[in-house]
């Protein structure tokens, strides 16, 4: 390895089920982890955009902050692509 190079090191992080949580907090983080690695391109906030959510929203449920509502996990369900019986 040369100077000034970095090693990589890849870590492959498994899609989170949601049936191995008891707290919804901990299954987004894990699941925006997820999202995170899988997709370059992913964000909190072009996904709080996408479900037309206020941008500070997320972190702030995250961070227990604030309590996702009914219908804030309406809009964020669609485009969590989760199964159906996941969605339940």
């Amino acid at each position: 390895m040369s100077r000034g190079a970095k090693k990589l090191t890849t870590q492959t992080v498994n899609r989170p089920s949601i049936y191995e949580y008891h707290d919804y907090r901990q299954f987004l983080k894990d699941w925006v982890q997820y999202m995170s690695s899988a997709d370059s391109q992913f964000s909190l906030r072009k996904f709080s955009t996408k479900c037309q959510l206020a941008v500070g929203f997320l972190p702030m449920v995250l961070n227990g902050q604030r309590n996702l509502t009914e219908q804030s996990l309406c809009r964020m369900l669609p485009e969590m692509k989760l199964k159906e019986s996941e969605q339940s």
